[in-house]
């Protein structure tokens, strides 16, 4: 893992400072009124209290019956920011930031885990970053929730992949865990289970071939 962060440190470094040079302006926005007063401003007292995070997990992220989304991790991400730097909104852009970075990158590493081509992979996630359809990602705080659904929808998959490649039960409770975390999410993540199932059939095959 050292080896490949070392040989993609320079990737990764590009998509940084191209992210950073579009995005970067965000960090000083300020709060859009359009859900993160309802998610952040108007209940900061209750998210930052850490005795009620057991809470996040049994109500809607806007805490009240009239909403049923259910995305307890966003209400936690915003809880530790709550927890540390209350309202300041540059911290809540400046994390936007890094959550996407670091999806960009899950993705390029499950790219690669699936046998797509180095350079290929790259160009891809690279145009990913910097494309402007992904804007609201990044600039819109309550949009962070795709970010992290990415985030742990990737993490799930690679984790899966290893497993079916090393065999070590270890990788499988990872996998499980990201899975469950990515439900936490957003429900469509259910959708991962008929992925797993597409990605034993074609790595049996692969391995039958290779045998």
């Amino acid at each position: 893992m050292k080896r490949f962060f070392l040989s993609n440190v320079f990737f990764l470094l590009v998509l940084t400072l191209s992210v950073f040079t579009i995005y970067g302006k965000s960090i000083f926005f300020g709060f859009s009124y359009y859900d993160d007063d309802s998610l952040i401003i108007d209940n900061v007292n209750y998210i930052s209290d850490i005795r009620n995070i057991p809470y996040f997990f049994t109500e809607s992220c806007f805490h009240s019956k009239d909403y049923l989304y259910y995305r307890p991790l966003l209400t936690l991400s915003f809880s530790i920011e709550s927890l540390l730097f209350k309202t300041n909104p540059e911290i809540y852009h400046f994390d936007n930031i890094l959550l996407f970075l670091a999806a960009v990158f899950l993705i390029y590493i499950l790219l690669l885990k699936l046998n797509f081509n180095k350079n290929l992979s790259k160009l891809v996630c690279f145009l990913f970053s910097v494309h402007p359809v992904f804007t609201s990602c990044i600039v819109w705080i309550p949009a962070r929730n795709d970010t992290l659904f990415v985030i742990f929808l990737c993490l799930s998959l690679i984790c899966f992949i290893n497993y079916l490649n090393y065999n070590k039960i270890k990788l499988f409770i990872l996998q499980c865990l990201f899975f469950t975390a990515a439900l936490f999410t957003k429900e469509t993540a259910i959708v991962l289970i008929p992925v797993y199932c597409l990605l034993i059939y074609v790595l049996t095959i692969k391995f039958q071939r290779n045998k």
